[in-house]
């Protein structure tokens, strides 16, 4: 029986509020710092929530134009230029990685925006039709970080990133592929996200933030949204000591 090699981290890239890099996410994590932020309904007064809100538009990454992408490809784009500059995942075949990628919420932010432009041909936008596919979200970090092997977006809700993780490691051990950038984003903090999650009566309606943000103590009532993205690089162990690759993680 042959015994499988294990499947390691050795790049990653996030994007949350007050978080834009590895030392910002450490000095976060280590200080214990409060990110979320009261967050404004636009046309509902008196209806504000705890949110998680990240400052930049990531319209421009590494030079590049992406202000016709969605937010959640952008930010997705964004975590994943940095996760592979981390990985050195230019060392691979571009057929030869994959990349994986989970969202609940997809482009709904444009899609709520548009939505009464699309009835109209004249103010339909050129890339309406991306907003609608899903897939917009793979198809574009696989082209942003130069890989043209597999690609699969996975919409499977709350466990979407975790399950691109599976099918990530399982790519790997059978061989199909030498390294997959693997992860999720989402950017759902639009009226028709928040009304359908306060219908559903799930949402904080705690308006502190040091009260609302608390998923481990037994007072909380209620989660708080937020937007972000979080990529990881995978690839074999033996692959990343033959590189001299720094490997942060592995994949149990």
């Amino acid at each position: 029986m042959k015994i499988l090699d294990d499947i390691v981290i050795t790049g990653y890239g996030i994007k949350g509020p007050g978080i834009s890099d590895k030392n910002s996410f450490l000095h976060v994590l280590e200080n214990g710092i409060c990110t979320q932020s009261i967050y404004n309904i636009d046309n509902q007064p008196d209806s504000s929530i705890v949110a998680g809100l990240i400052d930049d538009h990531f319209q421009e990454i590494n030079g590049e134009d992406y202000k016709r992408y969605p937010r959640s490809v952008r930010m997705a784009i964004a975590a994943a230029v940095d996760a592979s500059a981390m990985a050195k995942l230019n060392y691979f075949q571009p057929q030869r990685i994959a990349v994986i990628m989970g969202t609940s919420a997809g482009a709904i932010l444009e899609i709520e925006q548009y939505s009464m432009n699309f009835f109209d041909l004249r103010k339909t936008p050129i890339q309406g039709v991306s907003y609608a596919d899903t897939h917009t979200l793979s198809g574009s970090v696989a082209e942003a970080i130069g890989s043209c092997g597999p690609a699969y977006t996975l919409t499977t809700g709350c466990t979407a990133s975790l399950d691109a993780v599976s099918i990530g490691k399982l790519l790997l051990e059978n061989g199909s592929v030498d390294a997959c950038i693997v992860g999720g984003t989402d950017a759902p903090l639009g009226q028709w996200t928040i009304n359908g999650f306060k219908k559903l009566r799930i949402l904080s309606k705690e308006t502190s933030i040091e009260q609302a943000g608390v998923p481990f103590s037994t007072e909380h009532r209620g989660f708080v949204l937020s937007e972000g993205a979080g990529v990881i690089v995978l690839e074999r162990k033996q692959t990343a000591i033959d590189r001299n690759q720094q490997i942060y993680g592995k994949i149990e």
